[in-house]
């Protein structure tokens, strides 16, 4: 039996401690440990939170680091002020944890039922990676996301909401449920074993922590097929080329309330600069809403969107028959045509990453500092900015210089 002990009371740390649990393993959770003084001598999840005095009083094998931020101080910490060795630490979502899922892909489906913005920078790419290698591939995936897996796999299943986590790469018990109710053979990761090794025919999946450089030897860029329903590489032969303004119309909860959005203010200037400057422009809001405040206490609203439609603004909602199907092929069709796009971070970046399309970015608030890290491994050029007049002062010089 390997004890472990996990450092780290927060949501990381449950999440972990959920994986190891779920388990029949050779690994066992003894306690906690957090630098915190006011978790000392209390229990999280029925175990005794050690302040870092306590941690050698402790018999264990491996401490994991489960916070998700400053990582490499409580690694320093670990070694320098406690002397623990180097060999015993464990960086969740970084480093391994000593147990290994393993699959043929002959004899199962693999899915990743999570975020979509994680199924595409961590799953599509390593998927692509085994066809690569001649690996023929059965896959499980969210309604629509047939196109996306068109060129990977050979047989491609789609399932509804119920099955698909809110979170991360999926939720163990809705993958537990998708096993009982189709009754086949399905490999997938979730948040809950995320530390862990996964293994398809000997290859692994190495991506467990998309916010981090992480390896990419397993990675290869996905072609996704070319689309054309609405006909938009044509019409955009009438202008200067084509922009896509991806928006949200839900609110971020990251690093706190995160308003990382385009308000109808923003969308309109928007849309007037890009309009004078001869461009076609496409908005790309599922709901065909847009997210605006209320008040001077930012109580905030969803409001419809009817900002004015002309022949160079066109609205990508008016052109969904309300599958899930249609919606994803013609937002690909948009992305795949434009000479850059305009986004928040979310699913939707994600797709434009791996197309390698340059975007402008509107990031507030948070650390999506890995858009370079992911622009430089798809080939694609990232900007980012906290205020859009920010980013339309650097455009108009882009515009200026040539290269817009």
């Amino acid at each position: 039996m390997i004890k472990c002990l996990i450092w780290g009371t927060g949501f990381r740390g449950k999440e972990c401690l959920s994986g190891i649990q779920s388990l029949d393993s050779v690994l066992q959770v003894v306690a906690f440990a957090d630098n915190n003084s006011l978790m000392w001598n209390n229990e999280v999840c029925g175990l005794p939170v050690l302040s870092p005095a306590q941690i050698m009083e402790e018999a264990f094998d491996k401490i994991i680091i489960c916070s998700k931020h400053g990582v490499d101080t409580i690694w320093i910490q670990l070694i320098e002020d406690l002397k623990i060795h180097a060999g015993k630490i464990i960086r969740y979502r970084i480093d391994p944890l000593p147990v290994r899922f393993e699959a043929n892909a002959d004899d199962v489906y693999l899915a990743q039922l999570g975020e979509f913005g994680f199924e595409m920078i961590s799953w599509i790419p390593y998927l692509t990676y085994l066809k690569s290698q001649g690996i023929h591939m059965k896959t499980i995936g969210r309604k629509g996301s047939s196109v996306f897996y068109e060129n990977i796999s050979d047989e491609h299943i789609e399932v509804g909401d119920e099955y698909i986590g809110n979170s991360g790469t999926g939720d163990l018990s809705r993958i537990e449920k998708l096993k009982d109710d189709m009754k086949l053979p399905i490999f997938a990761p979730c948040k809950e074993r995320c530390g862990f090794e996964y293994f398809v025919n000997g290859i692994e999946w190495q991506v467990h922590d998309i916010h981090s450089n992480y390896p990419t030897e397993h990675l290869r860029k996905p072609v996704f097929p070319a689309q054309n329903i609405l006909g938009i590489g044509e019409k955009k032969l009438s202008f200067r080329g084509l922009v896509t303004i991806n928006n949200k119309s839900y609110l971020s909860e990251f690093a706190g309330l995160v308003n990382n959005f385009f308000v109808e203010e923003e969308l309109n200037v928007l849309f007037e600069f890009l309009s004078n400057n001869g461009f076609l422009v496409v908005y790309n809001c599922p709901m065909n809403l847009f997210i605006e405040e209320d008040d001077k206490f930012k109580n905030y609203v969803l409001k419809c969107n009817d900002f004015g439609r002309n022949d160079s603004i066109l609205s990508l909602h008016d052109y969904s028959d309300g599958t899930e199907d249609k919606w994803d092929r013609i937002q690909l069709e948009c992305w795949q045509n434009s000479d850059f796009v305009i986004q928040p971070p979310g699913g939707a970046a994600a797709v434009v990453e791996l197309l390698g399309i340059r975007k402008f970015n509107l990031m507030r608030k948070g650390d999506y500092q890995d858009d370079l890290y992911l622009s430089k491994l798809y080939g694609g050029q990232s900007d980012t900015f906290y205020e859009v007049r920010h980013m339309l002062a650097y455009m108009e010089k882009e515009m200026e210089l040539g290269r817009l």
